[in-house]
């Protein structure tokens, strides 16, 4: 398999679970599920590089640092927290894009549970990149084609709405609101390939 970067090798290791280290050598990515711990069990050649779990999750962590935003394994995301600082959800969809990304698009199950756990422990109102009335899209065009909402669904804002995340009965879902009101917010960018 050809890659151009390191760091889009770390992103294939971090992606699969069963993946313990790696190998990349003049563009060419090999995973491995053996824990390769000592370097003698490589075969001898110089521009073999070899990473092992954790330098891997590192190497895919630098695709964000660099940037400003911060690497979780766990969503493979690179996020920006805004939560600190509220706006209209166009406004801060507008932030995130001068940022270099977008409001988070929360489209796997992984990047919901991120969201979850955050918002468990602030139980902040926080906009995420959805919008629409009856077909619900990403800020980017594609159909929203699985969601989270409160046990109670969506409350039926008249006018076109914004996907938000809000605490409320005890969860932290998704919730449909008024595009003006000012909540906080992540950006994403991709993890850099």
């Amino acid at each position: 398999m050809n890659l151009v970067t390191e760091i889009a090798c770390a992103k294939l290791c971090v992606d699969r679970p069963s993946c313990r280290s790696l190998f990349y050598e003049d563009g060419k990515c090999f995973l491995t599920d053996a824990n390769i711990t000592d370097r003698a069990q490589l075969a001898p050649r110089d521009n073999v590089k070899h990473y092992g779990k954790v330098s891997v999750t590192r190497i895919a962590a630098e695709g964000c640092s660099v940037r400003g935003f911060v690497y979780h394994p766990r969503g493979n995301i690179c996020y920006r927290n805004r939560t600190t600082t509220r706006h209209t959800w166009h406004m801060a969809s507008k932030v995130c894009k001068a940022d270099g990304g977008a409001l988070m698009k929360v489209d796997t199950e992984e990047k919901h549970k991120f969201m979850v756990t955050y918002g468990e422990s602030t139980q902040l109102s926080l906009w995420i990149g959805g919008k629409g009335k009856v077909n619900w899209i990403w800020f980017d065009g594609t159909p929203i084609v699985k969601f989270y909402w409160q046990q109670s669904g969506k409350d039926g804002w008249p006018a076109n709405c914004c996907l938000s995340y809000r605490w409320s009965d005890g969860q932290y879902r998704w919730d449909d609101a008024n595009c003006n009101s000012p909540r906080g917010f992540f950006c994403e960018v991709p993890v850099k390939r």
